[in-house]
């Protein structure tokens, strides 16, 4: 569906760059005339050279990958489901935001070398944008992940439409394949399909387009995962008729149970109209449904309309959501946009000879609240990727270089989701560390500010890098004081080696990390350390990684997320020697097992520990999982419901991953 253009790692670029700027200098030194004019020169030659190759690539980026708020309703909604709007936008406004520091510290770095004659500003101007490309290099490699999943979306056509729903293994993707020959996996596990397919049959001249849904489970929208979801998706926003299948190898009552709750809650405008009396054919007025996934089929749609002037007509779907003007260019017709629920309501208008125009302002179903999975919990995103190129982008990424949100929206929601019974509040971005860099704030003084907040609510702070750590870490080690807020850090550090470190662009060294773990337990002798690893990166020898080894037995956190590397196509590190799959495998292993001890010895330190601990969700195996000040997880056993209950429980055994309890 989406052409997109190749993505470099941050060490492509710095290596790109910094070659040219050092080529183009060569060749200004080798020049005639004096020695001092051909040195400022050739650095001034140097910097611009290097600032318009980052500069390039990096609004490349922006212009090429499709503005969210652009998107069609459909490829919104599905962005939303597989990849989630804020860390699309949260990339590409850090990509944004580099590419204008760029051309800021070039500028800067050019008028000192032109007032003083001294290079050493042409230094300092690699340094600090090699720095800010170690700052996105996360955002580029999520923005090539992110890459691959865009061109996973389907291409969606503006002609009639089957969807094949049911539960998982139910014969879906066998039926798609016998009636269009489309390249379907086809397996004997649940779940097999978990992205929506397309196929096309032609019958009788009419070229209809069929889908292939992931299987659905009956059971709450809050229970469903993300596979199911796109499922509703292609049913809500795709179907013109659905074909359920029903697998009569598996239990037939829940199955039934589905296909009538899928009739009841994705009733279309064909059966609203029915069940109110009305038929096809008796009035003269005809609904027009309308797509905006292609500009070619938004033309012919405009063309049709422009065809039907004269004639009673109410158009629907997304194109009257996503282009409002087009109520003014056709005032004889009705709009009803997203709005299905009131199709009844506009025929009855039209045969009135009135005009219904009901159009939400952007996008209507995805801006409306959005169902938490966990009613206990609120996450709160505090920054996004809101500043874009202005050549394309029609909203605020157009007009800002905005990357964290203000301070007031953030605390007006937590204050509204604290009011709607919420007991946890998870601040998230890709770095929580990093909020507020933008816009002159900084996250201690959110953290306090958020502590003020009155009610009886605890904060779990989000992944914060490092880097941005050390640069505030005295002012949040004192905002952590607050009971508020949960004795939790999460800190990748990735690996003990500081060569290591460097080659994956990280901005720190393993004795800063040291340092910040160092300080936080100093003052919280109880709290939570979670970090991430990375092993068998391709430069990771043998003594690098018995440095990562030394580092977790050292600092041995109460968490530890493991990663084995895996190339990514077309980064830097494919063309790396890649160590053999043996090597990182038993890395791996030697990792987790040394873990699975520190975690266990960790965690039975807490036996016999007695104090508050929140209720927030329940056990996935039964029981009750309950939070105490350290963020430790708690099972409880209880035949009363504790959610979201503030109870006095003693610890009374342990797991590698989780404590055992109970209420006293």
């Amino acid at each position: 569906m989406f052409n997109l253009p190749y993505i470099p790692t941050s060490t492509e670029l710095v290596d790109r760059a910094f070659r040219e700027g050092s080529r183009k200098a060569r060749a200004k030194r080798s020049t005639k005339g004096p020695r001092e004019i051909r040195i400022r020169k050739s650095e001034e030659a140097r910097v611009k050279v290097i600032g318009r190759i980052i500069k390039a690539d990096l609004r490349a980026i922006i212009r090429n990958f499709p503005s969210y708020e652009q998107l069609p309703e459909f490829y919104q909604r599905l962005l939303d489901i597989r990849i989630e709007k804020d860390r699309y936008k949260k990339s590409l406004g850090a990509i944004q935001w580099c590419a204008n520091g760029i051309e800021r510290i070039e500028g800067e770095a050019l008028r000192k070398i032109r007032t003083s004659g001294d290079t050493k500003f042409a230094r300092e101007f690699m340094g600090r944008s090699s720095s800010m490309l170690r700052q996105i290099s996360d955002d580029l490699n999520e923005l090539i992940e992110i890459r691959g999943t865009l061109r996973e979306f389907p291409d969606i056509e503006e002609i009639p439409t089957l969807v094949i729903a049911g539960y998982p293994n139910a014969g879906k993707s066998t039926f798609m394949y016998n009636l269009t020959g489309s390249k379907v996996k086809i397996a004997s596990y649940p779940f097999t399909t978990q992205r929506i397919l397309i196929g096309h049959r032609k019958i009788k001249h009419q070229r209809y387009q069929i889908i292939d849904s992931p299987g659905l489970l009956d059971r709450s929208m809050e229970e469903r995962n993300r596979i199911e979801l796109q499922a509703i998706l292609a049913i809500s926003e795709l179907a013109d008729a659905i074909l359920f299948l029903i697998d009569p190898t598996q239990e037939i009552e829940p199955q039934i149970h589905l296909l009538k709750e899928i009739k009841k809650s994705f009733k279309m405008m064909a059966g609203l109209l029915a069940e109110n009396g009305f038929e096809f054919g008796d009035n003269g007025i005809l609904i027009v449904n309308t797509c905006t996934v292609k500009t070619p089929t938004e033309r012919k749609i405009l063309k049709r309309l422009e065809r039907l002037r004269g004639r009673k007509v109410i158009v629907t779907g997304c194109l009257p959501s996503a282009e409002p003007s087009i109520t003014e260019k056709f005032p004889e017709f009705s709009f009803l946009g997203m709005n299905v629920e009131d199709i009844v309501n506009a025929v009855r208008a039209v045969e009135n000879g009135d005009r219904f125009v009901r159009i939400k302002e952007g996008r209507c179903r995805l801006e409306l609240p959005r169902r938490r999975e966990n009613p206990l919990v609120g996450i709160i995103p505090i920054a996004q990727g809101c500043a874009g190129d202005c050549s394309f982008c029609i909203t605020r990424l157009a007009r800002g270089h905005l990357i964290s949100y203000q301070r007031e929206l953030i605390l007006e929601n937590i204050e509204r989701v604290i009011s709607e019974g919420v007991r946890e509040i998870w601040l998230t971005a890709q770095d929580v560390g990093a909020y507020g860099i933008d816009i002159g704030e900084n996250l201690p003084d959110l953290l306090r500010d958020i502590c003020k907040i009155r009610g009886r609510f605890k904060v779990r702070v989000g992944m914060m890098n490092p880097s941005h750590v050390l640069e505030i870490l005295d002012e949040l080690t004192l905002a952590y004081k607050d009971e508020k807020i949960y004795k939790f850090l999460h800190i990748p550090v990735q690996s003990g080696d500081d060569k290591v470190l460097r080659d994956m662009n990280r901005r720190y060294t393993a004795n800063d990390f040291r340092r910040i773990v160092s300080d936080f337990r100093r003052n919280f002798p109880e709290m939570t350390i979670s970090t991430d690893v990375i092993v068998g990166f391709p430069t990771e020898d043998d003594k690098a990684f018995e440095k990562t080894v030394n580092l977790i037995e050292d600092v041995r956190p109460e968490v530890l997320n493991i990663s084995r590397f895996w190339t990514r196509p077309g980064t830097r590190a494919e063309k790396l020697r890649a160590l053999h799959g043996r090597i990182t495998k038993y890395r791996s292993r030697i990792m987790n097992g040394i873990f699975r001890k520190i975690g266990l010895e960790g965690n039975r330190k807490w036996i016999g520990w007695e104090g508050r601990a929140l209720v927030s969700e329940k056990g996935k195996r039964g029981g009750f999982c309950a939070r105490n000040l350290a963020y430790k997880p708690i099972i409880l056993h209880s035949d009363e419901d504790l959610l979201g209950r503030s109870v006095n429980v003693r610890v009374t055994d342990a797991t590698h991953y989780d404590l055992r309890g109970e209420i006293i």
